[in-house]
């Protein structure tokens, strides 16, 4: 595959990219492909600031690592309907991935504070 015959105006140095197929120059370099490169360009900047599909939960008031094993289960739930209903969305199944490990880990504290609330009261009583 012939290679972008493009050079920088201030260095001399070619392009290194592939020219495109019947042309001389690359994607980045070709005039005459302006408007794809800008409709590239324009897609790529909406991918960044695409909007994501909202899930329904119940109003939760997080005060203790329970409260938030609450949520966490409301949120899997919802995502778990989305990855049923939608099986190849990867983007839907990295979503519901995330939000278990970040269940696991919020049940593991929840533990931690039980643990802690029981060994205070062994050791100082019903004391305040």
């Amino acid at each position: 595959m012939a290679r972008c015959i493009y050079a920088s105006p201030e260095t001399g140095e070619q392009c290194e990219c592939h020219a495109l197929v019947g042309r001389e120059m690359c994607f980045q370099h070709d005039p005459s492909v302006e408007m794809e490169r800008l409709a590239a360009r324009s897609k790529g900047g909406k991918a960044l600031h695409q909007r994501y599909d909202a899930i329904e939960v119940e109003p939760v008031q997080l005060e203790t690592a329970e409260d938030l094993l609450e949520l966490h289960k409301q949120v899997i739930a919802a995502l778990a309907a989305k990855v049923k209903d939608r099986p190849h969305d990867a983007d839907a199944a990295a979503k519901l991935s995330m939000a278990l490990d970040r269940y696991l880990k919020a049940r593991k504290a929840a533990y931690y504070e039980r643990d802690l609330q029981e060994l205070k009261k062994a050791v100082f009583g019903d004391e305040p």
